[in-house]
């Protein structure tokens, strides 16, 4: 049921919803994001600061205190993406649809980066839908990762934010619903 709830439901499902938006309504390009409201910034603050906090709940081994953090910025993006409904926005105001779906790329991102260690597989195909390329230098989640890595968690900044007209994959699921069976009576 966890992996149901907070990966296929929330996580895999606003993957999926963001990447169609982007490739119908952006050609399959990350959109620009010319002016970011306070809505977006706060989602994005929310998101890099996940880095740190990840980084104390492992050292102190707290593997579900990092799931914890990663699905409340999921449900945050999940929120926002309700209230900003760019799907709406597509017919009112295309600038600000790219806005919103590159804030939401953007914090997919992070969250991407940050599950590897926990679901590197998946967390690989996430990245890769979001036009980050896989690693030459080291497995995903690896301490070795050059900062300048796109999968290392030092990209996980303002600074190693998703380039517009990166181009991104269409989406495929990354977290297919597991189906439970009745146990025997």
């Amino acid at each position: 049921n966890l992996v149901n709830a907070n990966l296929a439901n929330q996580l895999g499902n606003l993957l999926h919803r963001t990447l169609t938006l982007v490739n119908k309504n952006c050609d399959g390009f990350v959109p620009e994001a010319p002016e970011l409201t306070t809505a977006d910034e706060e989602l994005l603050a929310r998101t890099y600061a996940l880095l740190p906090k990840c980084r104390a709940h492992m050292d102190r081994q707290a593997v579900h205190k990092v799931c914890e953090e990663l699905a409340v910025v999921v449900r945050s993006c999940n929120e926002y993406i309700d209230v900003q409904a760019p799907w709406a926005l597509r017919k009112t105001d295309r600038v600000r649809m790219g806005c919103v779906l590159w804030t939401l790329l953007e914090a997919m991102r992070c969250v991407g980066i940050l599950m590897q260690p926990l679901t590197p597989r998946a967390s690989s195909d996430m990245l890769s839908q979001l036009g980050i390329a896989a690693s030459e230098a080291g497995p995903a989640g690896s301490a070795t990762l050059p900062p300048t890595d796109g999968r290392s968690f030092a990209a996980i900044s303002p600074d190693h934010a998703l380039r517009p007209g990166t181009p991104i994959q269409k989406p495929t699921p990354v977290f297919p619903r597991i189906e439970m069976s009745e146990p025997p009576a």
